[in-house]
Order: C-alpha cells, then structure tokens, then sequence
C-alpha cells in the first residue's frame, strides 16, 4: 500500500535482548542515501528517480543555497548530483527563492516551471505546492516527525509495534515521580531527550537505579531499552522505506549507548533476519503516519496547531 504524504521514510529500531525490536522514532526529511548505498549499493536512487519521473514533467530538488558537495557526507548537492545520474531533467531549485511560491518555481538558473514532483530536501516550502504536485515529504510529515512523543502516539496505536513507555517532563520531582509510578518499565533505566530535536544531540542514557539530573526545560523521559550487544558494541537499526515499502537499511554501531551516524557510529548493512524482523511493523506505522498527514492537511486548524508547537530554532529531521 503507497504513503503519497510520507513517501520517503526513515524509521529508527532498537532490539533488547530478547530479539524484540522497538520502535524509536521517524525521521520526515528523505535523508540517509549516501549511506546506503555505501551499505547496499546503487538500490533507493533509482527508486526515486523512476518514482519522480512518473509524476510528469520538470521534476526538481529543493535544497539550502548554503548548501554544498562533499564527499565525505551526504548534503543536499551530493543527492542533487546523484539524482541527476538517474534523472537527467532534473532542476535543482533554492529554498529562500521558493519558500512562499505557490505554483511556479524559479531554479538555480532563474527560469520559472511548473514543477511534476519536488524532493524537498529539509527546507521549508508552501503547503499550497501540494495541492498542485506531489512532494516527498509532505509539510504535515515534516512537522509531525520532528515532535517526537506525536509520532510515538502514532505508532503506539499500530498492532505489533512495540514502543517505549515515554512521558513529557518538566523537572526532576516530575521525572522521579513517573519513574517511581511505572517502575518496572523503568527497570533498566531511563533516557531523557529532547522532544524537538535529531541527528542524536542532547539524548543521555542513565543505568538502573541513576539520580535523575537537574531539568531546567520540557523534555522526554523514555524508558530504556538495552540491546543486544553486537560484537561488544552498541547498536541500532536505520530503515529505509518508499512509497510504503521497506527498500533496506543500515545497522549504527557504537561504543556508546547513543548510536547515530552523525555522532560517529560506524555503519553496516542490516542483515535480511533483522529487517524481516521489522518489516510489517515499520510499513504499517508509515501508513499509520501519513494516515495522520492527511487527516492534518484537510485541516487548517489542526495544521496550524501542529506548526505551532514546534520551535523555530529546531534542526529539520
């Protein structure tokens, strides 16, 4: 079944120690190319690329004017270029020059179209685009993914999925009384993170029986699930799905508890026993999500609630 609102998903897993995957939290921009490919070869681009090609004429990007290639990283430039190999129409368009476009936009070279299909790499643009083309992602997608308890509401509500016991926060005394109250959850410990953020900055673990730190702000206090070690090390499971379907992913290994790719974590290709394992659960709360997309973009208020609980100052997931 497709996802036309949440075409591009990235979902996150932890396993315990009884092989039983969890779901941490979904990421609503269509990053993680380049390290697939490192992993499981030249598979998601050209998915992307036919899928964008089907949408009509003068597909584009939209990425950061700041933005440039390495190749050492993936950036907006660097899916741009790799793209383009697949998809040789391809525009590449700036966000400050298309943020409030309504039906033309204008790309790096000055020309106005009428855009088929818009990869919008991180950067905001006009909810109204969408009533004219497909984007991958949606705006709805964007804003409920980076509030990480909404997304974790969603997919509590999916059969099979299974998600950590997770409460917002406001100081201490709360944090204590909430581990205190649902103690055997919070048996093995807790994690505290920051509700609106990514890429891993600002999660801390803390072992069983821990004090709870000084909290100066609304944060959440997750209850922690600890993995089967790999070869000693830490590890977690990065998913790729399109279009609704499960594409591969990536293993993070760590010799800390917090395991992201931008922290360092080194990357592998996640064995075919480990996605199978979350194959159903990850395409059912991507349909779960974009279900709620939906619900939120036929509605202005809802739409304008959900932006306006997220931070301005927040780093685009």
């Amino acid at each position: 079944m497709a996802a036309p609102r949440y075409i591009f998903a990235g979902l996150d897993f932890v396993f315990d120690s009884l092989g039983i995957p969890w779901f941490i939290e979904a990421n609503g921009s269509p990053h993680g190319m380049r390290n697939f490919e490192i992993v499981s070869g030249p598979v998601l681009a050209p998915k992307v690329a036919a899928y964008m090609k089907s949408k009509g004429a003068n597909p584009c990007i939209v990425i950061s004017r700041s933005d440039r290639f390495s190749e050492k990283k993936e950036t907006g430039v660097w899916v741009y270029r790799r793209l383009k190999r697949e998809l040789p129409g391809l525009r590449l368009c700036y966000s400050d020059a298309n943020r409030y476009r309504r039906k033309l936009l204008v790309d790096s070279e000055g020309r106005e179209f009428v855009p088929g299909c818009i990869l919008r790499y991180g950067e905001k643009l006009s909810p109204a685009l969408e009533r004219s083309c497909p984007m991958i992602n949606a705006t709805a997608i964007r804003y409920i993914t980076m509030d990480k308890m909404f997304t974790a509401e969603i997919a509590r509500r999916v059969r099979g999925a299974h998600v950590p016991l997770s409460f917002i926060v406001r100081s201490r005394k709360d944090a204590e009384r909430r581990i205190r109250e649902n103690a055997k959850a919070f048996s093995d410990g807790f994690v505290l993170k920051p509700n609106f953020e990514s890429l891993g900055y600002g999660i801390k673990v803390f072992d069983s029986g821990a004090k709870v730190p000084e909290i100066r702000r609304p944060v959440i206090l997750q209850q922690r699930i600890i993995p089967k070690l790999r070869k000693g090390r830490y590890w977690d499971l990065r998913i790729l799905l399109f279009n609704g379907k499960l594409v591969g992913g990536e293993v993070r290994v760590s010799e800390s508890a917090v395991t992201n790719a931008a922290l360092g974590s080194s990357v592998e290709k996640a064995p075919q026993d480990v996605l199978s394992a979350v194959s159903s659960a990850s395409e059912a709360i991507v349909r779960a999500i974009d279900r709620e997309a939906v619900r939120i973009s036929g509605s202005p208020e809802l739409f304008r609630n959900l932006k306006r609980r997220t931070p301005k100052t927040v780093k685009n997931k």
